[in-house]
């Protein structure tokens, strides 16, 4: 399409210098990937000073920056003149346009592979998709379009809601409950028996494994992530948490509403957060902690025990970002406080 075409596909504000007629868009990449006949993305204003380096035919911009740019700011900022496309949610359009030019593969055609294994008692809703290789246990239930790709094991009644997409060697244990709207991406475990042993014999026998595995609506599962079953009762994933690869949730956990975890982090058993609880990659909490509503934890940090107060917390054992910061800064000076000490020591000798 040209940029005029572009522009109103987008319903987006035009700045051009060139007639938009002319200028010939055809594809969209990342910004660093810009060229002649590209249109990319810089929604972040703090870095306007790159577009005079941007080789793209047309960039899109926040509505905002567009205050940046009056005046004397267009050549400040935009010396060659780039053809610019103004955004209420650039990300959005942006995302629009991508898929224009890239768009995404067709969802799979309804039906049961032949080389599919599927139980007689299995309740299939509606356009279902199940690919080759998958095997469903006894008294599944599928909701409509739901999707599942090839090599997944579904094991003796689990439930899976409407419009889940399960993608390949994903295995659900028995009798755990998948919501509406899920996607499990390659490769994770729901419902593994957890990490709990009676050890009183001198051997660890292995604790019973009674309970389920389950997820709320719109929860995504990361690739070779691993959420264990409770051990009387269930392991609960909150509406809307999404879950990085390589993640692992202990037995027994109840994790609330729209948490983001990111890759490598370790949640041990019986621990529950509030709502929008952000983990960054590899922390580690151990268990029976409870981490209040709108915690942030930084990456590597350790978590002992409950964080009661919304807020950013670092290190191991992690503390308030402000208290945290206090403790980074002496531990950098510690090398010059030992050499005043080793002075003052010497002095106090003489």
């Amino acid at each position: 399409m040209n940029l005029h075409e572009l522009f109103l596909f987008l319903s987006a504000e035009l700045v051009s210098t060139s007639a938009p007629e002319e200028i010939e868009i055809t594809r969209a990449v990342p910004f660093a990937e810009a060229e002649a006949g590209s249109v990319t993305l810089l929604d972040d204003v703090k870095k306007l000073s790159s577009l005079a380096e941007c080789a793209a035919s047309a960039v899109i911009l926040p509505a905002k920056a567009k205050e940046k740019l009056e005046g004397d700011g267009m050549a400040k900022w935009n010396p060659q003149g780039t053809a610019l496309l103004f955004a209420e949610n650039p990300r959005a359009a942006f995302t629009k346009i991508v898929a224009f030019f890239n768009p995404p593969i067709a969802r799979p055609k309804p039906g049961i592979h032949p080389r599919a294994v599927v139980d007689e008692s299995v309740k299939i809703g509606p356009n279902v998709t199940i690919m080759a290789n998958a095997v469903i246990g006894p008294n599944v239930e599928l909701g409509a379009n739901v999707i599942v790709h090839p090599n997944v094991c579904l094991m003796e009644g689990v439930r899976v809601g409407d419009d889940s997409i399960i993608f390949p060697n994903v295995t659900v244990y028995e009798k755990c409950i998948i919501g509406a709207r899920c996607i499990l991406h390659a490769g994770c475990v729901i419902g593994v028996y957890g990490f709990g042993y009676d050890s009183s014999s001198g051997e660890h026998v292995l604790e019973p494994q009674l309970g389920n595995v389950e997820l709320a609506d719109d929860v995504e599962i990361g690739a070779n992530a691993t959420i264990d079953r409770g051990t009387f009762g269930s392991t609960r994933i909150g509406q809307g948490t999404k879950v990085d690869n390589m993640v692992q949730i202990g037995h027994n956990c109840q994790i609330g509403r729209a948490n983001l975890f990111c890759s490598q982090v370790g949640i041990a058993g019986s621990t529950t957060t509030g709502d929008y609880v952000v983990l960054a990659g590899q922390v580690g909490v151990t268990d029976h902690v409870h981490l209040a509503d709108g915690v942030i934890v930084g990456a590597q940090a350790g978590v002992p025990g409950n964080l009661t107060e919304k807020g950013t917390y670092l290190g191991s054992p992690c503390a308030n970002i402000h208290e945290a910061k206090r403790q980074f800064v002496s531990m950098k000076q510690l090398p010059d406080y030992w050499k005043t000490l080793k002075k003052l020591a010497q002095a106090a000798e003489n």
